[in-house]
């Protein structure tokens, strides 16, 4: 049989006892330090819970107070939001308002180019006018001095013919007294006698003229009558040219106070166009102030300024090309005025000539009526 254990002994139970006592005290000592860690780190977790309680009521009463704020805030995006759209659709209102103004400003200029050109055009006519002009007074200067050439040379031609007629008259006159004087001293039987020596006599007393009486009568005064013909036709021929002449000259005055006519119809169409520019400026300046005036407050002053600088620039031009513009038209005007003065004049220096003229041909056609009648 084998052997069993022997019990244990009173002795080892006790010092089993013992050590177990002591691993009890023990664990009774570290159950205690850690109860007392686990109620201090408890207490620690109670304070920093009621602090985070505490931070917490306060977040949520900071939250209250932040959530009508923020309901005020999202209002107000809504409302800014909105205002963004509108102020951006008045902006681009305005952007198509001001390309607007600047064509119909490129317009303006496009115009005021226009009437610019038309006045350079004006001014050339002008001075094309006035060559032609001062050509026409020379042609007249000239055909004045003609005029004054051939009536001296036909004052001399009829001074010479009177003074040839005068010297034929007072011939004949000497002959017929001498006939008379025969008559009264000789008889009748030798009048025949008497004549020729009458004639010899007037032979004698016309000193180196060698022809005789009966030549005198005959072939001498048909050599005048033709010479008068021949010149009376040439003075008719010269007189037609002159009329046509002067006639030429009166249709020229007429064509040059057509074209005065044709300038100022040109310089009341400019004046029109001008005024015509003037309205359409007016209009552009109404409608960008209109279209300014409807925007927003901070938008308005900022558009209000840039239209005030685009209107005053438009207004300076305008005012500058109106002044330039004003003044060439008032050079027109004056150069047309002394044209039409010097028209006048022309016409009346013309007028003055061809009268004179006129006179001097119903003279110079009564002496050769005169001298053709004349026996």
């Amino acid at each position: 049989m084998p052997n069993s254990p022997m019990p244990p002994t009173m002795a080892d139970r006790e010092a089993e006892l013992a050590a177990l006592q002591t691993a009890f005290d023990e664990y009774i000592a570290s159950s205690r330090e850690l109860e007392d860690e686990l109620d201090a780190e408890l207490a620690k977790m109670q304070d920093k819970l009621a602090e985070s309680s505490s931070a917490n009521m306060a977040l949520v009463a900071q939250l209250e107070n932040v959530n009508p704020q923020l309901s005020s805030l999202e209002r107000a995006l809504g409302q800014t939001k909105a205002k963004l759209e509108k102020e951006s659709a008045l902006r681009r209102q305005v952007e198509l308002t001001q390309d607007e103004a600047q064509a119909r400003t490129r317009e303006a200029d496009g115009a005021i180019d226009a009437l610019k050109a038309e006045c350079d055009d004006a001014h050339e006519q002008l001075a094309f006018k006035d060559e032609e002009l001062e050509e026409l007074k020379l042609e007249l200067d000239i055909e004045r001095e003609r005029y004054r050439v051939e009536i001296k040379e036909m004052t001399a031609d009829l001074a010479a013919i009177q003074k040839k007629k005068w010297n034929n008259d007072d011939l004949e006159d000497r002959v017929g007294a001498a006939v008379a004087k025969a008559k009264e001293a000789e008889p009748v039987s030798q009048l025949e006698l008497n004549s020729k020596k009458s004639k010899s006599d007037m032979v004698s007393l016309k000193g180196d003229d060698t022809v005789t009486m009966g030549t005198f009568g005959s072939e001498e005064e048909d050599g005048i009558n033709g010479s008068n013909e021949t010149y009376i036709r040439r003075l008719e021929d010269e007189l037609e040219e002159v009329t046509e002449q002067l006639i030429q000259t009166e249709s020229q005055l007429v064509e040059m106070e057509d074209e005065l006519t044709e300038a100022k119809d040109g310089q009341e169409s400019l004046e029109r166009k001008i005024k015509t520019m003037e309205q359409r400026i007016d209009t552009i300046n109404s409608e960008n102030m209109s279209s300014c005036n409807s925007a927003t407050d901070e938008e308005e002053k900022k558009q209000n300024g840039d239209t005030e600088e685009l209107h005053k620039a438009l207004q300076q031009q305008w005012e500058k090309e109106k002044a330039d513009i004003q003044e060439e038209l008032s050079l027109l005007n004056e150069e047309l005025v002394l044209t039409h003065e010097e028209l006048r004049a022309a016409e009346e220096d013309s007028k003055i000539a061809g009268s004179a003229f006129d006179n001097y041909k119903l003279q110079h056609r009564d002496v050769m009526k005169k001298l053709q009648t004349a026996p």
